[in-house]
């Protein structure tokens, strides 16, 4: 099967350059979080990991940079 010369309309260009968010980033790529999102956003995510997860059981230290915080 050929591959395609573009991309369908409904994929965002700006995405394929971004962090997956439907299986998580990955501990690898974990810290590279920083790079591609403000300090607001990280905030946020920290604050809905807090909501969801108030003891941290769930991947600690494993689902958002610590630097973040």
């Amino acid at each position: 099967m050929p591959l395609p010369t573009s991309l369908p309309p409904h994929i965002d260009p700006y995405l394929l350059d971004h962090a997956p968010a439907e299986h998580g980033i990955g501990v690898a790529k974990r810290d590279d979080l920083t790079r591609y999102k403000s300090q607001v956003e990280l905030e946020l995510m920290w604050q809905v990991k807090q909501a969801l997860d108030p003891l941290n059981l769930l991947n600690p230290g494993k689902v958002l940079p610590a630097t973040a915080r």
